[in-house]
Parts: C-alpha cells; sequence; structure tokens
C-alpha cells in the first residue's frame, strides 16, 4: 500500500504527531483516506530525536558534572521525587540507580506528606 504525503515539511519536533488525520485505501470496502506519509513522519519523529540529543549534548554543564560526582560520592540510599510524569520518570530512575548499584528509591510526594516521609 502506497502512501502520499500530504505537507511533511509542515511537521516540526513541536508538532503534535497524534493529532494528524491518516489516510489509506480500501479497507473491508470502507474508504479511508491517509494524508501522510509514514516513513516521513518516522523520519521526522528520528530526526526530532536527534535534536533533542544534540540540544542535551550542548548544555551539558558543571550541574551534569556537580550531580554526577555527589552520586558516586554518596554512601547512603538516593531519594528520588517525583509527581506525574516526573514521578513516572523518577521511579526509572531510582531503578537504574540500584541496578548499577546504588542504593536508591522512588518517594511520592503525596505519600510523603502521609506517612512515607519517615523513609527518608
Amino acid at each position: 500500500m502506497k502512501f502520499t504525503t500530504s505537507r511533511p515539511d509542515d511537521l516540526s519536533c513541536e508538532s503534535n504527531l497524534e493529532n494528524l488525520v491518516v489516510e489509506t485505501g480500501m479497507l473491508m470496502g470502507a474508504k479511508m483516506t491517509r494524508k501522510i506519509d509514514i516513513i516521513s513522519v518516522a523520519k521526522k519523529v528520528i530526526d526530532c530525536e536527534i535534536e533533542a540529543l544534540v540540544l542535551a549534548k550542548e548544555n551539558l554543564g558543571d550541574g551534569f558534572e556537580n550531580a554526577t560526582v555527589l552520586l558516586s560520592k554518596n554512601t547512603g540510599r538516593v531519594s528520588v521525587c517525583g509527581m506525574g510524569k516526573s514521578g513516572i520518570i523518577g521511579k526509572k530512575f531510582a531503578a537504574t540507580l540500584m541496578s548499577t548499584g546504588t542504593p536508591s528509591y522512588f518517594l511520592h510526594p503525596g505519600e510523603a506528606f502521609h506517612g512515607d516521609l519517615g523513609m527518608i
């Protein structure tokens, strides 16, 4: 099945790719249309990821180095705290620290106020 691209150049890294409407050919008698080329979108997503990595590389500085030194000199457990999306990332970060030999745990801020603050 071949897809035609409506305007792939309009896709920027800031675009919400989930909101794009797509068209395909016929599917079980129902006509569906696809306004984007799946390959073009996939390539644009990869370009956005590359752009983000380059930006992260350019912004590495003293803060990153200081955090790395602090974590490497730590003799206790590392407390990782977060809520929402940052909480999901925090859980993964705490798990990564544990898997690399740094004792750590995740503490949800809402739970901290209801008794879990004693973990610290």
